[in-house]
């Protein structure tokens, strides 16, 4: 494979040629560029279906497929990325898609002006569409429509729609943590953004859309109970990060108490104490409770109105906002001597 401006680095796992097709048909279909100065890495990350190579060779730019044993969605991104060898590099799941023909020709004409200007970015961050199906999952449209867009603005939550300078990321070492299962890609935003604070460039036009696939495993109604705990170990990724980087000590104390707050907020919704819960209720109380006791310390530089503020800023997210059944501090309490009565 010849060397690229931008590769599209893409984990597989069960998307089969019709639900990959859409990501590489937009790519496919974008104008103005050279097909040359592209190309896409799918790496499989080891699931039973195999994409056909014929598939895969009717596209007229260039395309790896590998095949690499199942080690999650995180071990995928960081193998195609080590292979990649292309000046910028975005990571793209398999059943997304350019929600435009422009698209590319946007970022590279944004490559150009800012090495024309001697301007160079680390990290070029996009809104993208995010689209909705109603009755789906997690996912509703609003309204009586059955299927539509919501732009998603700038935020660390979501990978899409990023552009990356490879080099700024194999500098710093950043790659995906492949101890964090799910929300893998919130550690990873939160983490290259901090490195690229003074390096990062926003464009507000939309280029990318995030597809909702029914199948997708956040479209189960339980998926952030079932991956709470995970979100845990993602915060607890981003502040060794922090710490590194020593940022703030207020700032550090803040990120660690946001976590504990979201926790115990989602943890007050009724569902998490229906018996099919018990296994995920249980092994979130006993994560928060071995971060309280690793990262607890970074909480005591805030003052009682810095956790008050942050606690408030918690309640007024959408998913966490909620009528709380149990004091603060005593859901603190009652996770610190979580399974001590059993011994």
């Amino acid at each position: 494979m010849e060397h690229k401006r931008l590769q599209f680095l893409v984990p597989q796992y069960k998307e089969t040629e019709d639900v990959v097709k859409y990501l590489l048909d937009s790519i496919e279909f974008q104008v103005l560029i050279d097909k040359k100065d592209v190309g896409v890495i799918i790496c499989s990350d080891g699931g039973e279906y195999v994409l056909d190579r014929k598939f895969l060779d009717k596209y007229s730019y260039d395309i790896d497929y590998v095949i690499c044993p199942h080690r999650g969605v995180s071990s995928a991104r960081n193998s195609a990325l080590l292979l990649s060898d292309a000046d910028y590099v975005m990571f793209c799941d398999a059943d997304d898609c350019f929600c435009n023909s422009f698209g590319i020709k946007i970022i590279f004409e944004n490559i150009d002006i800012s090495d024309r200007e001697n301007t160079p970015f680390d990290l070029l961050t996009t809104k993208f569409y995010c689209e909705v199906i109603k009755n789906v999952g997690v996912r509703t449209a609003t309204g009586s429509a059955s299927w539509g867009f919501t732009v998603g603005d700038h935020n660390n939550v979501f990978i899409h729609g990023r552009v990356y300078k490879r080099s700024f990321l194999i500098k710093y070492l950043l790659y995906f943590n492949e101890k964090i299962l799910a929300n893998e890609d919130s550690y990873f935003n939160i983490v290259t953004s901090l490195y690229a604070k003074n390096t990062t460039k926003a464009l507000d036009i939309p280029i990318y859309c995030w597809r909702c696939s029914p199948n997708s495993v956040s479209n189960d109604p339980n998926f952030i109970t079932k991956s709470l705990h995970q979100l845990i170990y993602s915060n607890d990724s981003v502040l060794e990060t922090m710490l590194i980087l020593k940022m703030n000590e207020k700032e550090i104390g803040k990120c660690a108490f946001d976590i504990i707050c979201k926790v115990y907020l989602d943890m007050n919704k009724p569902h998490w104490y229906d018996e099919e819960n018990k296994k995920y209720r249980d092994i979130t109380f006993k994560t928060l409770q071995w971060f309280i006791n690793k990262r607890g310390k970074l909480c005591e530089c805030l003052t009682d109105d810095d956790k008050k503020n942050v606690l408030q800023g918690a309640r007024n997210t959408q998913h966490y906002g909620c009528i709380e059944g149990i004091a603060f501090n005593d859901f603190i309490n009652y996770t610190m001597n979580y399974g001590k009565e059993q011994k």
